[in-house]
């Protein structure tokens, strides 16, 4: 858990990637006996392509997902015909989607075939989440999150027996295999915030709790393979500064004001400077300048030079500021 891929994903993710080896369409089986309660179809208007959502529960307190399914056997798609309960059309990383679907009530077994998944064109993967409500994270500020069920987000492997959450657990590492995530939680983690610290999710300002996709908004937190590393994720508001989208990465430093952990950053009245060298997306030398002005203020704006020198900095006209 935890990929970067701003702007759509600029958050940490709330689920985890099964890469596929080749361009192969393996069978999709029920991880247990459960009940599944949810179909839905989710379409990339823009490249022409679509593929189904799985919700299963075991008790209603818990559900697991799959996304990016490619097939469905014969005994859900008996039952998913119109009419649909949702259809709804929204725009986002640059593409337009449709999602639409219903509820269902469909017994499976643990190990029964409910799909396929891979072969679509340019699909590498799927994806797999769960949530539990008895967990709720511990977000700097949780109202904003209360619409979403990403603050009981789950490993879903955890609730694997242990002889297969083990043999899932080695897996965790890079799109290709390698590196490994060694750092506990090796599943990786969704909420990363520290209060009255800069590290964390953050909202474009004047965003309400309604708020839908993550185009706008801002995270400073850390890998999800080499949670050492800090990582800027940046979505689309920081053209006014000249920062495209994208995860920029730096390597932190324990003192001073250049380079520090985002946890180290607090109101203190100084703006830091942050050099990045062709690390994360970033190509040639680059610099971004962020100061908390409040404890729920964060003010971030590309810097004019390729390197931070000594300082003092200072914002111009095309600062951007979000908020917690």
């Amino acid at each position: 858990m935890g990929n970067l891929n701003p702007p759509g994903h600029t958050f940490p993710t709330d689920h985890i990637y099964f890469y596929l080896a080749n361009n192969i369409q393996p069978p999709l089986y029920s991880p247990g006996d459960l009940t599944i309660t949810e179909i839905g179809v989710g379409g990339n208007l823009t490249q022409g392509i679509s593929d189904y959502s799985i919700t299963l529960q075991n008790c209603s307190e818990f559900e697991v997902y799959f996304l990016h399914v490619t097939s469905i056997s014969t005994k859900l798609s008996d039952e998913f015909t119109s009419p649909f309960e949702w259809d709804n059309t929204y725009t986002t990383g640059g593409n337009t989607y449709r999602n639409y679907g219903k509820s269902v009530n469909i017994s499976v077994s643990g190990g029964e075939q409910i799909g396929t998944v891979g072969g679509n064109p340019g699909q590498s993967s799927f994806d797999m989440g769960a949530y539990d409500t008895r967990v709720t994270l511990n977000f700097a500020n949780s109202g904003r999150w209360t619409i979403y069920n990403t603050i009981h987000t789950v490993c879903p492997i955890d609730y694997y027996s242990e002889t297969l959450k083990s043999t899932l657990t080695a897996m965790f590492g890079d799109y290709d295999g390698s590196p490994k995530r060694t750092v506990e939680p090796v599943c990786g983690t969704v909420e990363q915030d520290v209060a009255n610290t800069a590290q964390g999710a953050w909202f474009l300002k004047g965003t309400d709790n309604s708020w839908s996709g993550e185009d706008t908004h801002l995270a400073l937190v850390h890998h999800n393979v080499n949670p050492n590393t800090p990582v800027f994720s940046v979505g689309n508001s920081l053209s006014a500064s000249n920062l495209p989208k994208g995860v920029y990465e730096f390597s932190a430093q324990g003192s001073g004001l250049i380079n520090r952990d985002f946890d180290d950053v607090t109101s203190d009245n100084n703006i830091y400077c942050y050099q990045m060298d062709g690390q994360g997306w970033v190509e040639g030398s680059i610099t971004i300048l962020v100061q908390l002005s409040t404890s729920t203020i964060l003010k971030i704006e590309r810097g004019a030079d390729s390197a931070c020198g000594s300082g003092p900095w200072s914002f111009t006209g095309s600062v951007s500021e979000f908020e917690r």
